[in-house]
């Protein structure tokens, strides 16, 4: 994915956040929201000549401490694709990130924030093994990191919608960019 493309990506929903949204309200302090991720992140790092892109889904819990900090709860599911050539088929992560965000404009119907955080990931690769033309996973390897970005966020009564751009470490010299939409819905004060 070109840098250019997401920073456009991002700079248009800036735009946006300029726009009121009629009938929404402002972010409340002590509000639970859950929801859904669903994203794409390029790899970064020793893994960037090895595998391609992936995909990731995932649910995220939320907690507005006040109008403007949120604790951030997450498990996300990403898979990465293959380059032809390396002998690495399939890499996988299960990250558990907690998170911090600051939102800029929490009296606003949109807001938006940045974070930062640690996670907790589990990386699983499936290699080639040349000798017997099959493939074997290697033991599962367990890994902390760091999370940090940015992103808008629009409230529609209790329905919360927005793009995110996060940069991602899973393990030491393995991360990766990612461009992410959260949906997410209120459940409880």
């Amino acid at each position: 994915m070109n840098i250019k493309v997401v920073v456009g990506f991002f700079l248009s929903f800036l735009f946006l956040t300029l726009v009121p949204v009629r009938g929404s309200a402002a972010i409340n302090p002590d509000e639970n929201t859950t929801g859904i991720n669903l994203g794409f992140l390029s790899p970064t790092g020793d893994m960037k000549n090895t595998i391609k892109g992936g995909n990731l889904i995932g649910v995220n819990w939320n907690h507005n401490f006040a109008e403007d900090v949120t604790a951030v709860s997450e498990i996300n599911y990403i898979t990465f694709g293959n380059k032809t050539g390396t002998g690495v088929e399939d890499v996988s992560v299960i990250s558990i990130p907690a998170i911090g965000r600051y939102n800029f404009t929490p009296d606003k119907a949109s807001t938006p924030y940045l974070l930062i955080g640690v996670g907790l990931n589990f990386i699983s690769k499936k290699v080639l093994n040349p000798d017997y033309y099959s493939y074997k996973t290697n033991s599962l390897k367990t890994g902390f990191g760091l999370v940090g970005g940015g992103g808008f966020e629009w409230n529609f009564g209790s329905w919360y919608l927005g793009p995110e751009i996060r940069y991602q470490s899973y393990t030491s010299g393995f991360g990766g960019w990612g461009l992410l939409v959260k949906i997410a819905w209120a459940y409880g004060q």
